[in-house]
């Protein structure tokens, strides 16, 4: 199953790739490295 910032380029469909796709794309990897993080 794909998931996370992979889904979010394969729903974007064939339209050229944006600065908002890869910001929105960075903010999800960041979100789910910020929430998996340990906390010290």
């Amino acid at each position: 199953m794909i998931s996370g910032p992979a889904r979010l380029i394969v729903n974007r469909g064939m339209r050229p790739f944006t600065r908002a796709d890869a910001d929105r794309i960075v903010g999800v990897v960041l979100a789910g490295v910020r929430a998996t993080a340990p906390h010290v």
